[in-house]
């Protein structure tokens, strides 16, 4: 959920980020499919993203929304991302996108970037985590104080980082 409205993929989620109207997001919300969601405001064009829609933007935009994405309430997505351990990460395409992947040997794969460098703070996490649980022997109620996180986060990021119960381990 973003902004109040629920979104089945970034992709549908991040087209609704680049405008403000209500009607839009809307819609793009019950796109069946991402590339529908894309289509969507490409095929509205009069719905032009919003002036503050920068490069910066986008970037920060993704990358908030990929962070929602791991954040460890869907295991299996935090497990395979951390499967890749420190392989780089291309966002490949047909469809000449250079900005976010890399088409016909060519782009700046900001797509692959950013999810590499979610990998790594995951990693980071997940020692923080092992840490703090050995530190507390084990308790998740000091250890998610601690984090200052709900107890039902800790847990859900004790299942996606495969972290032992009993020792932190």
């Amino acid at each position: 959920m973003v902004l109040g409205t629920a979104y089945s993929t970034v992709e549908h989620a991040y087209q609704a980020s680049k405008t403000q109207n209500l009607y839009v997001k809307q819609a793009i919300a019950a796109c069946q499919t991402p590339g529908k969601a894309k289509a969507f405001l490409k095929d509205h064009n009069d719905m032009q993203p919003d002036a503050h829609w920068t490069t910066v933007y986008k970037l920060e935009t993704m990358e908030r929304l990929l962070k929602l994405k791991f954040d460890g309430s869907q295991p299996l997505l935090v497990q395979a991302l951390l499967k890749t351990g420190k392989a780089e990460l291309i966002e490949g395409n047909s469809h000449d996108d250079i900005f976010w992947g890399v088409c016909g040997g060519v782009g700046e794969n900001y797509l692959g970037r950013l999810l590499m460098k979610i990998r790594d703070e995951l990693r980071d996490e997940k020692e923080r985590i092992e840490d703090l649980l050995i530190k507390n022997a084990g308790s998740k109620k000091l250890t998610a104080k601690e984090l200052k996180i709900y107890e039902r986060q800790l847990y859900e990021k004790i299942v996606a980082y495969e972290i032992s119960y009993k020792t932190g381990k």
